[in-house]
């Protein structure tokens, strides 16, 4: 059954894709009324208020009924510009305050919304700058993004509590804002909610806040003190940047804090990072001056070396030991001038992300066997390295860790180790010694991206995913060798490796990127082509642009890699045998002069776009 609807879907994406749809005939528009400054329709629950005009000024009190009509509702800007009004008062039968609805009043100061207002949307209020005051009814459980962008005099909400989330720029730029009533139903406040409100002074975060969006406080000079809820686990980027916040308790359940979260923070004296948190990400605390005092708790995962950059505490030379700065175990960073060869220290739990990058001296590292993963970029472009003694205890290699380590010839990686992570021995240039461990899954994107030392690479039967351009420009890189295990060839992943002449891909492979073999000498050697055909096994790479008239791809075929027909103009019909199991993305992209395809039942995946521009396809058979 799920495979009959799996085919029944892939037919009507085909369908779709290449047939243009009928137009449809729309019913008359109905007949706009205007009473006074209002312009109007009647629907079936009554009359929804088109336009006002622009003329209206003063204090306005929109009417019960409009010809007779009940008003329930107002259109998308219906006040829109309206710069002359200061006023207004709308009808308890208006359920919902549309989108840009009063954006751009430049004078209104004062609005009454009714009791049954349940929504107001995205930029509904943007831009009035003098609105000073509005009652949210407690009947509304969505305010959208961007409702009151600009309302520069607004000086205090107050949150109904059927609200659960503070969307998108909410109160961006509404510079008098002093206090914020938010319930305890919120349990998210998104990006740029906050952001440069610099009057607000009084806002009580509620105990069911889990998230804190990007920038959501930025520049909020006026909040000196903050209570962050036990139920928070993320801060995003910048979100309290600049803020003057003194004191700021993390709580026990965090889990990330984003880049420069507290950036800026001047008036903070202290940090202590729970034991719980899994990143704490570039320059969260930097340039937070006062600080002299770093605590770091016991199980913190992934800290980046520049966390604390411009810190008292990171700045004052007595807290590096040799080139090195460690807080409470935790190996956070080295100067650039230190030793050739270094020892982290016996007994540390943890190397921050970046830790040693740009050593350009240091060509030998030893790692403790207390330390547990390497995180991302930790050697990255460190040109003198040569070795590094990696224990069996480490599990993990982030992505880039050892990104442009050009002097690096050979490293011996633990057992536990299951995905290499992207782009991390990019350009390791003689690179020529390695064994991927048996526990491999994953080889990610770029991971041995210009690796040119090396000439062979086996590949152990565990690894089931090869991602985008894995062994791209590995110059030297003559034979591969990808096991039964695998399922995915991404786009490019042996692109550019000019002296590879054999490969082979096995039938458990059920997708292969674009350009997959392009610039290789497999690629350029004629005689792997058939009929103006590439195919690796059974899986059909390339057929020539070139080719003319009717194709139908080899039997026994399993795939077809994406972009196998790119700009096949030439081509007339296709027929695809039982057996085929997928077809990528952009498979017959630009095949303008093709009319008709066969398409077996077989095929149960099929990628995006992958009759892109054939403009005279007709006929789409599921045979």
């Amino acid at each position: 059954m799920k495979n009959k609807i799996l085919k029944i879907t892939i037919l009507l994406t085909l369908i779709i894709s290449v047939f243009v749809l009928p137009q449809f005939v729309h019913a008359a528009d109905p007949i706009a009324y205007v009473q006074g400054p209002y312009t109007y329709i009647i629907t079936d629950s009554g009359a929804t208020i088109t336009t006002v005009s622009a003329t209206v000024s003063g204090k306005l009190t929109v009417p019960a009924t409009l010809g007779g009509h009940p008003v329930t509702a107002m259109n998308p800007r219906a006040f829109y510009f309206c710069n002359e009004l200061t006023e207004v008062s709308l009808p308890s039968g208006i359920t919902r305050i549309e989108k840009s609805a009063f954006e751009q009043c430049i004078k209104l100061n004062a609005v009454t919304l009714p009791a049954g207002v349940n929504c107001i949307a995205e930029r509904a209020f943007y831009g009035c700058k003098s609105l000073a005051s509005v009652n949210i009814p407690d009947t509304v459980t969505s305010i959208e993004d961007s409702a009151f962008y600009g309302c520069s005099a607004l000086e205090s909400v107050t949150i109904p509590a059927g609200v659960t989330v503070i969307k998108d720029r909410l109160f961006v730029e509404c510079t008098n804002l002093k206090t914020v009533v938010i319930p305890s139903s919120v349990t998210s406040i998104s990006s740029y909610a906050f952001y440069n409100c610099t009057s607000l002074t009084n806002v009580v975060l509620p105990a069911s806040l889990k998230t804190i969006g990007e920038w959501a406080f930025y520049n909020c000079v006026g909040i000196t003190r903050i209570n962050l809820p036990q139920t928070l686990t993320d801060i995003g980027a910048n979100a309290f940047k600049e803020c003057n916040i003194s004191a700021a308790v993390l709580p026990s359940g965090l889990k990330t804090i984003g880049k420069y979260a507290f950036a800026g923070c001047d008036k903070i004296l202290s940090i202590s990072i729970p034991a719980g948190v899994q990143k704490v990400d570039d320059f969260a605390f930097a340039n937070c001056t006062g600080v002299t005092s770093i605590k770091i708790g016991n199980g913190v995962k992934a800290v980046s070396n520049n966390a604390f950059d411009g810190t008292s505490y990171y700045n004052d030379k007595n807290n590096w030991d040799n080139g090195a700065l460690y807080i409470d175990n935790y190996f956070i960073d080295a100067s650039s001038n230190i030793t050739e060869i270094y020892s982290v220290k016996p007994g540390t739990r943890g190397i921050a992300v970046g830790a040693f990058s740009g050593c350009s001296r240091l060509t030998d590292v030893t790692i403790p066997e207390s330390v547990v993963s390497i995180e991302g970029r930790t050697f990255m472009d460190c040109k003198k390295l040569t070795n590094v003694s990696i224990p069996s205890t480490v599990k993990y290699i982030g992505e880039r860790a050892f990104y442009g380590c050009s002097a690096l010839v050979s490293i011996n990686l633990p057992d536990g180790i299951t995905t290499f992570e992207r782009s991390v021995f990019y350009e390791c240039t003689n690179l020529r010694n390695i064994v991927i461990p048996a526990g491999v899954k994953t080889i990610g994107d770029r991971a041995f991206y210009g690796c040119n030392g090396l000439t062979t690479v086996v590949i152990p039967s565990g690894v089931t995913v090869i991602g985008d351009r894995a062994f791209c420009n590995s110059a030297n890189l003559v034979s591969v060798a990808i096991p039964g295990s695998v399922t995915s060839v991404g786009e490019g992943a042996f692109y550019g490796c000019v002296k590879l002449s054999s490969i082979s891909i096995p039938d458990s492979v059920k997708n292969v990127g674009k350009n997959v073999l392009d610039n290789t000498a497999y690629f350029k050697n004629e005689a792997n082509w058939e009929n103006g055909s590439l195919y690796v096994g059974n899986h059909l790479i390339r057929v020539k642009e070139d080719f003319y008239g009717p194709y139908t791809v080899k039997s026994g075929t399993k795939t077809i890699a994406s972009e196998a027909f790119a700009a096949c103009k030439g081509i007339t019909n296709v027929v695809v045998p039982s057996g085929v199991v997928s077809i990528g993305s952009y498979a017959f992209r630009e095949c303008s002069n093709m009319t008709s395809i066969v398409i077996p039942t077989t095929v149960t995946s099929m990628g995006a776009y992958a009759f892109c521009d054939c403009n005279n396809l007709t006929s789409i058979i599921m045979n």
